[in-house]
């Protein structure tokens, strides 16, 4: 599975050997347990996912015309 990183971050894959992983890196993920965590705690997505789209900012809360 691809794996598109959003948020720097590193990972202990088998508990010992650490990675760290950069947002905007796209990595071939074979480490189930990576998979999981990572897309779990926001820290990555599926490549294949569309961009998730922006927010809408507050409603204006100005009175216009007083």
């Amino acid at each position: 599975m691809k794996l598109k990183i959003v948020e720097d971050f590193a990972f202990a894959h088998r508990g010992y050997d650490r990675r760290e992983y950069r947002a905007g890196e796209v990595v071939d993920a074979t480490d189930p347990e990576l998979v999981e965590v990572a897309v779990r705690e926001g820290w990555a997505r599926s490549a294949d996912a569309p961009e998730p789209k922006a927010k809408k900012g507050a409603p204006e809360n100005k009175v216009r015309g007083a």
